[in-house]
């Protein structure tokens, strides 16, 4: 088995290039959300209730969406695999099929991180009250 060339192999950041459009902004919003319950957390540590029930929402928003956006993701993008799998002869190689399997994966982790992210903020928040 040989390695690609540092410049062919997939990373998580030629993943995101390689996305479609779509797939980028939905990564890019989750990625936004996971920064976004930080940023909240760390302001309501500043200035306590003023807009608590506020963030503690936002960040439960973030806790159900974030994965439930990930996972859809992830189907749509394992979907279009299979598809392909069942449309082209001979069989694609599963190399071929990686970026789509990546695409799925970054979708989830983002996805799940994020949710990971808003649930740790919003109950240092809530144990703080």
């Amino acid at each position: 088995m040989a390695m690609l060339p540092i410049e062919q192999r997939l990373t998580p950041l030629r993943v995101f290039e390689h996305a479609m459009l779509p797939f980028q902004a939905i990564f890019l919003a989750l990625a936004l959300l996971s920064a976004a319950a930080i940023i909240l957390w760390a302001v309501q540590q500043v200035r306590r209730a003023r807009s608590l029930e506020r963030t503690l929402s936002f960040l439960s928003g973030v806790m159900v969406a974030a994965p439930l956006i990930g996972t859809s993701l992830a189907a749509y993008n394992l979907m279009k695999a299979c598809i392909g799998f069942a449309n082209i002869r001979p069989a694609p190689e599963v190399w071929i099929l990686a970026p789509s399997f990546a695409e799925s994966a970054l979708g989830l982790w983002l996805g799940f991180s994020a949710a990971a992210v808003a649930a740790v903020a919003r109950a240092a928040l809530q144990t703080a009250r």
